[in-house]
């Protein structure tokens, strides 16, 4: 079976591709793990609209040497399909491995950490909002990034949780950021433990 044979579109390949897009699209924009779904929280609904079908549409790209793979193995498995030759498993097996979520978020990951240790942490970004949020009341907005917190030098996440630390639900704290300053009043998180102000955030890195 020649490669052009392997990827021909089909019903059964259609429908795992539509199937495995709809699937890693529901888990990264709603599960708690990825927050996308709060990053984009703010935005308008046609943006909302536009962002999942520019998703959806990479995703149906991307996964369906997967599925082509898939539809193949499981015919030989079946044996509704005979084995043609070595290089046509080959093929399909490679799709598998190597175009699927599971590849994907390795690879991705592994990019991430090797740009973070040629980099040093340099502030943090806010991406979105949790709740009733302080800060989103004071005025911050999405993208701004957090340098400093009454006085004391934010570069990563835990430096403000440590410049929060000696707060108390109802003080102010004031958030430098790399657009302006703000007021910000301290709140406490829903289980009580620690002191926030009502931002969802991403660390950021700049070159050593």
């Amino acid at each position: 079976m020649p490669l052009k044979e392997l990827i021909k579109p089909g019903k059964q390949k259609l429908l795992i591709d539509v199937a495995l897009s709809v699937a890693w699209l529901a888990l990264v924009f709603f599960h708690p793990f990825f927050g996308y779904y709060n990053t984009i929280a703010g935005y308008d609904v046609p943006l909302k609209a536009a962002i999942f079908a520019l998703n959806f549409l990479v995703f149906l790209v991307f996964y369906y040497p997967m599925s082509c793979g898939l539809v193949y193995v499981c015919g030989l498995l079946s044996k509704r399909k005979r084995l043609s030759g070595r290089r046509d498993l080959a093929y399909a097996v490679f799709f598998i491995l190597f175009f699927n979520p599971a590849f994907v978020s390795l690879a991705v990951n592994g990019l991430y950490q090797a740009n973070n240790s040629m980099n040093k942490p340099c502030g943090v970004e806010i991406t979105g909002f949790s709740g009733e949020s302080a800060a989103m009341d004071a005025g911050m907005s999405a993208g701004e990034v957090i340098v400093s917190a009454d006085g004391f030098p934010v570069d990563t996440i835990d430096a403000l949780k440590r410049a929060l630390a000696g707060k108390s639900a109802g003080d102010y704290v004031t958030v430098k950021t790399d657009k302006k300053e703000y007021m910000v009043v301290v709140q406490e998180s829903q289980d009580g433990s620690a002191r926030v102000i009502g931002v969802i955030l991403k660390q950021r890195y700049c070159s050593r």
